[in-house]
């Protein structure tokens, strides 16, 4: 799985404004667990039109071809069982924004027309990764390769990487062994395990996200929930602060 690292670290300092470039968390954000349960669910307030929102806030010029990106993290998040919001956050990072290059501009391995948004089988030394027809099944192979991770059979992976890895009969085992549901930083520990800032980069794009786009306010042809309080400020030092205290 590729990343842009500068971007990802800029925004976490942005974020909260106490971290530099040369900062190294003591201990990674704890992320929720990859699938939706009870005291775990996607919360209210994030909708597709939030999210391409967000994504528009820090790029402006985004493909219009993938403004329906959002829409299809949530139809194939829902039909997995999965935290698709917190996936839809690891696109943000392994993609630099729907960039898809780095803040020099050099491009990175994957490219955007091969709809990959979670660096599926990009693993460095010329090896681009894989390419899906388009941007519905890009989402699809990204919200299946999680679901495997969380311990669970894929029927049918469309991607090639998520056949070979389910072959191999490892990740059950893995996920069993934790005595507990499967986490996003469980994740980012499988993907990427030398770098200790993957899911505090999630967790500080997650942060954005909830501070200023999950507040009590809806377009007109949005129906609000009926049971959504105000956001609570947030009171403690950590990424998922705000989150939790959304969540729990």
């Amino acid at each position: 799985m590729i990343r842009f690292h500068p971007i990802a670290t800029t925004l976490v300092a942005s974020v909260l404004g106490v971290l530099t470039l040369g900062d190294v968390p003591a201990h990674a954000a704890t992320l929720p667990p990859i699938k939706a349960a009870s005291g775990n669910q996607v919360p209210a307030c994030v909708t597709p039109t939030r999210l391409t929102s967000f994504l528009k806030s820090r790029h402006r010029d985004i493909d219009p071809r993938l403004e329906t990106v959002a829409a299809h993290y949530e139809q194939h998040g829902r039909a997995l069982g999965v935290r698709w919001d917190y996936a839809f956050f690891q696109m943000i990072v392994e993609t630099n924004w729907l960039r898809f290059h780095q803040a020099s501009g050099r491009p990175g391995l994957v490219s955007p027309d091969q709809n990959n948004f979670a660096g599926i089988g990009a693993t460095g030394r010329g090896h681009s990764g894989e390419a899906f027809n388009d941007v519905s099944t890009g989402v699809l192979a990204h919200l299946q390769h999680i679901s495997m991770y969380a311990g669970e059979t894929v029927d049918n992976p469309v991607a090639v990487r998520t056949r070979l890895v389910q072959g191999w009969g490892e990740i059950p085992g893995w996920a069993h062994r934790l005595n507990r549901p499967v986490t996003y930083t469980d994740l980012t520990r499988k993907w990427s395990p030398h770098d200790r800032g993957y899911s505090d980069d999630i967790a500080a794009v997650a942060d954005q996200f909830f501070a200023n786009f999950c507040e009590v306010r809806f377009a007109e042809n949005e129906p609000a929930p009926s049971r959504l309080s105000p956001d609570p400020t947030p009171t403690g030092s950590t990424r998922t602060s705000l989150f939790r205290k959304l969540m729990f």
